[in-house]
Protein backbone atom coordinates (compact mmCIF):
# COMPACT_ATOMS: atom_id res chain seq x y z
CA UNK A 1 0.00 0.00 0.00
CA UNK A 2 1.40 3.08 -0.90
CA UNK A 3 0.91 6.57 1.15
CA UNK A 4 -1.73 8.03 -1.41
CA UNK A 5 -3.77 5.05 -0.82
CA UNK A 6 -3.09 4.66 3.16
CA UNK A 7 -4.18 8.31 3.19
CA UNK A 8 -7.96 7.63 1.75
CA UNK A 9 -8.11 5.09 4.17
CA UNK A 10 -7.06 7.48 7.04
CA UNK A 11 -9.40 10.27 5.77
CA UNK A 12 -12.08 8.28 4.34
CA UNK A 13 -13.89 7.75 7.95
CA UNK A 14 -13.61 11.46 8.58
CA UNK A 15 -15.40 12.42 5.78
CA UNK A 16 -18.04 10.13 6.23
CA UNK A 17 -18.20 11.93 9.51
CA UNK A 18 -17.68 8.24 11.35
CA UNK A 19 -14.82 8.68 13.79
CA UNK A 20 -16.12 11.14 15.78
CA UNK A 21 -19.09 8.95 16.21
CA UNK A 22 -16.75 5.88 17.18
CA UNK A 23 -14.66 8.03 19.51
CA UNK A 24 -17.56 9.63 21.62
CA UNK A 25 -19.96 5.91 21.00
CA UNK A 26 -17.21 4.36 23.44
CA UNK A 27 -16.40 7.59 25.83
CA UNK A 28 -20.41 8.02 26.48
CA UNK A 29 -21.77 6.89 29.77
CA UNK A 30 -24.45 5.00 30.63
CA UNK A 31 -27.57 6.29 32.25
CA UNK A 32 -28.32 4.06 35.66
CA UNK A 33 -31.31 5.22 37.76
CA UNK A 34 -30.81 6.90 40.92
CA UNK A 35 -31.46 3.41 43.42
CA UNK A 36 -29.22 1.58 41.20
CA UNK A 37 -26.18 4.39 41.89
CA UNK A 38 -27.13 4.72 45.46
CA UNK A 39 -26.97 0.87 46.13
CA UNK A 40 -23.35 1.35 44.85
CA UNK A 41 -22.05 4.11 47.38
CA UNK A 42 -19.21 2.83 49.56
CA UNK A 43 -18.63 6.90 50.99
CA UNK A 44 -20.55 9.49 51.25
CA UNK A 45 -20.12 13.21 52.55
CA UNK A 46 -23.59 15.11 53.45
CA UNK A 47 -23.91 18.66 52.04
CA UNK A 48 -23.46 21.15 53.95
CA UNK A 49 -26.68 23.18 54.89
CA UNK A 50 -25.58 26.98 53.38
CA UNK A 51 -25.65 29.52 56.42
CA UNK A 52 -27.64 31.66 54.11
CA UNK A 53 -30.40 29.23 53.53
CA UNK A 54 -30.32 28.59 57.24
CA UNK A 55 -30.56 31.83 58.31
CA UNK A 56 -33.93 32.49 55.82
CA UNK A 57 -35.05 28.99 56.40
CA UNK A 58 -34.67 27.76 53.20
CA UNK A 59 -35.62 24.37 51.81
CA UNK A 60 -35.80 22.92 48.39
CA UNK A 61 -34.50 20.04 46.41
CA UNK A 62 -31.77 20.20 44.16
CA UNK A 63 -30.80 18.05 41.46
CA UNK A 64 -27.59 16.80 40.29
CA UNK A 65 -26.45 15.05 37.11
CA UNK A 66 -23.19 12.66 38.36
CA UNK A 67 -20.72 10.92 36.48
CA UNK A 68 -18.82 8.09 38.07
CA UNK A 69 -16.11 6.99 36.15
CA UNK A 70 -15.08 2.96 35.84
CA UNK A 71 -13.03 2.98 39.12
CA UNK A 72 -15.67 4.68 41.34
CA UNK A 73 -14.64 7.88 41.49
CA UNK A 74 -17.02 10.57 41.03
CA UNK A 75 -15.76 12.34 37.46
CA UNK A 76 -17.93 15.10 37.20
CA UNK A 77 -21.10 16.86 38.93
CA UNK A 78 -23.51 19.17 37.76
CA UNK A 79 -26.38 20.59 39.14
CA UNK A 80 -29.39 20.53 36.33
CA UNK A 81 -32.24 21.31 38.77
CA UNK A 82 -32.62 23.32 42.17
CA UNK A 83 -31.75 26.87 44.59
CA UNK A 84 -28.59 28.24 43.65
CA UNK A 85 -28.12 28.56 47.14
CA UNK A 86 -27.71 24.92 47.62
CA UNK A 87 -25.93 24.22 44.64
CA UNK A 88 -21.86 24.27 45.74
CA UNK A 89 -22.77 23.02 48.66
CA UNK A 90 -24.97 19.48 46.76
CA UNK A 91 -21.47 19.81 43.93
CA UNK A 92 -18.97 19.94 46.89
CA UNK A 93 -20.12 17.08 48.48
CA UNK A 94 -21.00 14.86 45.96
CA UNK A 95 -17.38 15.21 44.32
CA UNK A 96 -16.14 13.80 47.79
CA UNK A 97 -18.43 10.60 47.27
CA UNK A 98 -17.29 6.81 46.09
CA UNK A 99 -19.06 3.90 44.54
CA UNK A 100 -18.27 0.43 43.91
CA UNK A 101 -17.05 0.13 40.24
CA UNK A 102 -20.26 -0.32 38.32
CA UNK A 103 -20.79 -3.54 35.93
CA UNK A 104 -22.68 -2.88 33.10
CA UNK A 105 -22.61 -6.50 31.03
CA UNK A 106 -19.89 -7.49 33.48
CA UNK A 107 -17.73 -5.31 32.78
CA UNK A 108 -16.64 -1.41 35.01
CA UNK A 109 -18.63 1.24 32.99
CA UNK A 110 -18.59 5.07 33.91
CA UNK A 111 -21.84 5.63 33.89
CA UNK A 112 -24.29 8.85 34.64
CA UNK A 113 -27.29 9.32 37.26
CA UNK A 114 -29.50 11.75 38.31
CA UNK A 115 -29.08 12.49 42.87
CA UNK A 116 -31.68 14.67 44.82
CA UNK A 117 -30.71 15.63 47.36
CA UNK A 118 -33.24 17.39 49.96
CA UNK A 119 -32.49 20.78 52.35
CA UNK A 120 -35.08 21.33 55.23
CA UNK A 121 -33.09 23.21 58.40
Amino acid sequence: MNSKQFAVFAILPLSLGLLPQLLTAAEEPVRIPQPTAMSNVQSKVPPAYPAVARQLRLTGDVEVDVTIDEEGKVADAKVVKGNAVFSAATVDAVKKWSFKPIQVQGKAQKVLTTLTFSFKP
